[in-house]
């Protein structure tokens, strides 16, 4: 009986592994998009983005180069809209598209990402965003000084 323990046991760890190391082995700049997108609420965001959500994910998850992720981050905020941003965001937005589509550094996208992150209203993202922001700023200013 202990025998059939340990090898349930042994196998719910092998299960688990395959969600749990891509998002340790993830880049931080892929995981601090993850966590922004995760922060704005499904009313902000295109009735595309709940079909494309789950593909989404995972290709950030995969993403191998800054260029990747930033090309993904690009995808998210177009799937916001208009109404999650601030209005000069629209002057912004050009150079910005521009800087994330073509990201060769890891601080690239991560300065990207605060600058998206400054431009988003406070009403496009969920309340618990202000807890948590301080920290992802934090992390993503680190990440953007390097």
């Amino acid at each position: 009986m202990r025998h059939v323990r340990v090898v349930i046991a042994f196998a719910a760890v092998v299960l688990s592994l395959p969600t749990a190391l891509p998002a340790q082995m993830m880049r931080g700049e892929a995981r601090g998009l993850i966590e922004f997108e995760s922060a704005v609420k499904w009313s902000e965001v295109s009735d595309g983005w709940r079909d494309r959500r789950s593909s989404w994910l995972g290709d950030v998850t995969s993403a191998g180069t800054p260029r990747e992720i930033g090309r993904l981050a690009v995808e998210l905020e177009t799937a916001m809209g208009w109404d999650s941003v601030q209005p000069s965001w629209k002057e912004a937005r050009p150079g910005w598209v521009k800087m994330m589509t073509g990201a060769s550094t890891p601080s690239e996208v991560a300065q990207g990402l605060l600058e998206l992150e400054a431009a988003t209203r406070w009403e496009a993202v969920e309340e618990s965003w202000e807890q948590e922001r301080p920290g992802w700023v934090k992390r993503m200013g680190q990440i953007a000084a390097q």
